[in-house]
């Protein structure tokens, strides 16, 4: 739990723009400046300085009312950032004020924090008390919620590692010899199991070894996954990688200290892929260190590790101490002493316990009905033998029955947020449960209630928002408790969660994916997805299970299933989810259909075939194309989103005929925009807009005919705000300008693409528009690519990589391909990225990415082998990095030309033409000035002479 953080982080852990940290460091406030660090790579801030700066902004600035100093001009600037100019509460843009959330009068404070954007008709409705200072508090904190979301969606979640650490209880008490023990093993090992069952106090056992020791750290807590795929997804979202090459790099390069916490959930659901995908984080790591923690062992002989196991309890004397800590108004007596006995040293238990004794005023009643409790447990033959987990079992039953209804109602409906539940999203229970939760009061009282005893840990997530969590075993247990109580009412409770898991996601679909705060939208998504995909499987699993069904209304699940995809689909596409999007929407189809709703499940069908279009899978798009017409024939309707599926399958094979196929579509969505909702019509219109002009563009080759339709699809993706699609249709205007020699405005629409798909992390359309700026930088040599950084770059890299490894798997391995089984666009595409990163001044970010992606064209069997396009071009990328660095090394200079030649065809050569690279390179980085026909000649004399 290192002290030191990142500027990003620091941002962050403040609440602000990096803009407004900058200049806290550079101008400073009444007279004080922020303190820094420097290393080579970045600024560095301690999390006390920034503390104590929080707390210093939070004080006075003035020693009376009466003297207002102006409010400073970079945290103007930051209100207006955080505002996107307009009023925060009503979205009006003129004319707005700055205003104190606590009065000036009262507050004496300018802190950002107290401060937010309204228009002058809400500031005077605020200060006339017509709106409340709760209201504005809770958009205040909504906005610095995107504020953070904005840094977070450039560095990826990585900055989790600050703020998603477990609590960690500031007593802590025994455990001398294992933390010893701990520390020897992390001197000389790079994975380590710390086992043992649960509760015994191995999370807070690494927690405490972490702070003693300033380690920097990772932390998953694995509870929140129900599958393997589910933590790989959350490892690329956490360190902002795109495959497992990259993440092992990444791991390594940065010495990376990945904690994973309750490994026993993935070992339990897929043993054998959960062990596999961990043994070869760590045998293809040499420097990145594992802290495994598990309740159960796994005698897996390619990880080997060593293993610290823990059995036995804290002693009576640390035991007393625990409770002691907790309960500092309770007198020691033979009751507390017998409570520690009958804990066995539990560290869990020992919690629960206090949670118990406070409620119950005395360690004696505790005792009594530990005792009495303990007799019934002890009289079932299954237990003969009082044990920790019985322990714990006996206290968490005794807490469940003090509890009233309305409190284990509560737990019931929390054990189905894995990723904890957001208590301010709770407050919909006070509306749609009114007989269990008649006030918000009333709600909090409950979880203050269960916080008391122990039950729920109440912290706040990357966006502020404060969770509900329920601790792993308490989870167990209180399904358990569910179950045996009344089925009838557990499925009622697990679908009122779900139902309101649904809003939650259409209602960020409807009122932030489509709109310009996407960007936000997109990060609460990626921290709620655990959730979402908890709901989705269990309602699929409760739809079609014969048993749930006679506790249970199937058409209920149904209907979970549909709206979980309706509310996903859009982040799923976005993100390139693939897996999850194909799943989703398939059983959203099968939902419909089951429910009668052919044009439902036909959009549906529509985002699967949009799946498998990306994937590069046609043969199965197709498939679903014909289905998709059976259901149109079944409703005796022509859908406008057909057409599009439709024309974009017809495109290469009769581009004439799919514009008339796209037309179709533009005349449906005009008839519907009277009787179908207009805006998902115009969104329609705009898309098949874009696809006549990008027939027009690229199947065609004209771009004087392709260009109006592009700008119209343009202008209504623009007005209503569909982002996603708009920067779409900026990079094929890029397409268009660039066929028509204007390359000021194709850069300036490639640049408005390339930097809105990286916000918005649409993987390969970033590498699109970066390879389009890379067959520019050839052709306008002279135009400006300065906009070029390093961030856009690499994120360039990534996702060019990710659809290569993609693409590779789907292809035949067996197939000797010189694309080496990777479609032609894609071929294209990496060599045009490779050219423009090469010609940057970030160069150097070629030498170990393409050290990593050339394995996947390595050969295997070497006497058969002929190498492939990609292999060339990889080979180029790493060895121009150290002709740049060692220009006087004529051997790697050589090995350069050698790779431009390729297999030495004219075809090639006329296609990719690399000695037209290598000449504009060499003349560039100041290492040579020649032509591209010299260099051709020399390599082609040099063939002349070996034959």
């Amino acid at each position: 739990m290192r002290d030191l953080i990142d500027e990003n982080e620091a941002a962050i852990f403040l609440g602000i723009t990096k803009e407004l940290l900058y200049s806290f460091v550079r101008t400073g406030i009444k007279g004080r400046k922020l303190k820094t660090g420097s290393s080579a790579h970045n600024n560095f801030f301690s999390k006390d300085d920034l503390t104590n700066w929080n707390t210093f902004l939070t004080e006075a600035w003035s020693l009376s009312s009466s003297s207002k100093p102006e409010i400073p001009k970079s945290i103007k600037d930051y209100l207006r950032v955080e505002s996107g100019g307009k009023c925060v509460r009503c979205g009006n843009g003129h004319r707005l004020d700055n205003a104190h959330i606590d009065p000036w009068n009262t507050s004496l404070s300018h802190h950002p924090h107290n401060l937010i954007r309204l228009c002058t008709d809400c500031h005077v409705k605020f200060d006339d008390g017509i709106i409340s200072i709760d209201e504005i508090k809770l958009l205040k904190k909504g906005a610095i919620a995107k504020i953070k979301a904005e840094i977070l969606s450039h560095v990826g979640l990585k900055s989790n590692s600050i703020y998603g650490l477990p609590f960690h209880h500031p007593i802590f008490i025994g455990r001398e010899l294992e933390l010893k023990k701990l520390k020897t093993l992390y001197l000389n090992h790079r994975f380590i199991l710390i086992e043992g069952i649960g509760g015994i106090g191995k999370t807070q056992l690494v927690l405490q070894f972490i702070k003693s020791e300033n380690i920097d750290v990772a932390w998953f807590s694995l509870e929140k996954y129900d599958r393997l795929i589910d933590f790989q997804v959350a490892l690329a979202a956490f360190f902002n990688v795109s495959s497992t090459e990259e993440l092992v790099s990444f791991l390594d390069e940065d010495q990376i200290t990945l904690v994973l916490d309750g490994f026993e959930k993935l070992l339990i659901n897929e043993w054998d892929e959960s062990a596999e995908f961990l043994a070869s984080l760590c045998n293809n790591t040499k420097r990145a260190k594992f802290l495994v923690i598990s309740q159960i062992d796994f005698p897996d002989i390619s990880l080997a590790p060593v293993s610290l196991k823990i059995t036995d309890g804290l002693e009576i004397g640390e035991s007393l101490i625990v409770l002691r800590s907790r309960l500092p108004h309770v007198n020691p007596d033979k009751f507390l002493s017998k409570l520690c006995i009958f804990s066995d040293g539990h560290p869990l238990t020992l919690v629960i316990m206090s949670g118990l004794i406070q409620f119950m005023k005395t360690a004696e009643l505790v005792n009594n009905a530990i005792e009495e409790m303990g007799v019934k447990v002890l009289e079932n033959p299954k237990h003969k033998q009082q044990t920790k987990s019985t322990s714990l079992d006996i206290c968490l039953s005794i807490g469940y029955q003090l509890f009233e209804s309305r409190e284990r109602w509560l737990l019931k409906y929390l054990s189905h947020f894995p990723a904890g539940c957001k208590t301010h999203f709770l407050s919909i229970l006070t509306k749609q449960q009114r007989e269990i939760f008649t006030s918000e009061t009333e709600l909090r009282k409950s979880l203050s209630t269960l916080e008391q005893f122990n039950f729920i840990q109440l912290s706040e997530d990357l966006l502020q928002f404060e969770r509900a969590h329920l601790l792993n075993p308490v989870r167990e247990f209180i399904k358990k408790e569910a179950s045996n109580e009344s089925r009838v009412i557990a499925h009622t409770i697990k679908l009122e969660a779900f139902h309101n898991l649904v809003i939650e996601a259409i209602i960020l679909y409807q009122e932030h994916m489509l709109s310009d705060k996407i960007v936000y939208a997109m990060m609460r998504y990626e921290i709620e997805l655990p959730n979402y995909l908890n709901a989705f499987r269990s309602a699929v699993h409760s739809a079609y299970c014969e048993q749930c069904n006679k506790y249970s209304e199937r058409k209920e699940y149904l209907r979970i299933i549909t709206g979980m995809t309706a509310g996903l689909y859009k982040y799923l596409f976005t993100r390139g989810h693939f897996s999850y999007g194909i799943s989703f929407n398939k059983e959203g189809a099968k939902a419909h259909v089951e429910l009668g709703e052919y044009d439902l499940a036909i959009d549906d069908l529509l985002q699967v075939a949009a799946y498998y279009w990306r994937r590069y899978d046609r043969k199965e798009a197709e498939n679903i194309l014909k289905t998709i017409i059976s259901y149109e024939d079944k409703i005796g309707k022509k859908m406008p989103q057909v057409r599009m599926l439709a024309g974009e399958i017809m495109q290469s094979k009769d581009p004439k005929k799919a514009i008339e196929i796209f037309n179709e579509g533009v005349v449906l969505c005009e008839e519907g925009l009277n009787t179908y909702d207009s805006l998902a019509m115009r969104g329609n219109m705009a898309m098949l807009f874009g696809e006549i002009g990008r027939t027009y563009e690229r199947y065609l080759h004209d771009e004087k005919a392709a260009l109006p339709f592009l700008l119209k699809g343009y202008k209504i993706s623009k007005e209503i705000k569909d982002i996603g699609n708009m920067y779409c249709a900026s990079h094929h205007l890029g397409n268009a300008y660039a066929g028509l020699n204007d390359p000021v405005n194709a850069i300036k629409y490639y640049k408005e693409a390339l930097k809105g798909f990286v916000e918005l992390g649409q993987q390969q359309y970033i590498s699109n528009s970066l390879g389009e700026l890379g067959k520019m930088r050839m052709e306008y040599r002279q135009a400006d690519f300065s906009f070029l950084n390093k961030h856009l770059l690499e994120v360039g890299l990534q996702d060019i990589e990710n659809e290569i490894r993609l693409s590779h798997k789907v292809g035949d391995k067996n197939q000797k391909s010189l694309n080496g089984n990777l479609p032609d666009e894609i071929v294209f595409k990496l060599w045009n990225i490779i050219k423009i990163v090469s010609l940057s001044k970030f160069s150097n970010l070629l030498a170990l990415w393409s050290e990593e992606l050339i394995k996947l064209f390595e050969p295997g069997d070497k006497m058969n082998y002929r190498p492939s396009y990609p292999w060339f071009f990889l080979k180029i990328a790493k060895v121009s990095v150290v002709v740049e660095k060692k220009s006087s090394d004529n051997h790697e200079f050589m090995k350069l030309k050698l790779f431009c030649y390729l297999l030495g065809g004219e075809v090639e050569h006329d296609i990719y033409d690399p000695y037209e690279w290598l000449a504009f390179w060499l003349k560039e980085k100041n290492i040579l000035n020649t032509t591209r026909d010299a260099l051709f000649a020399e390599v082609e004399n040099m063939d002349d002479d070996d034959e």
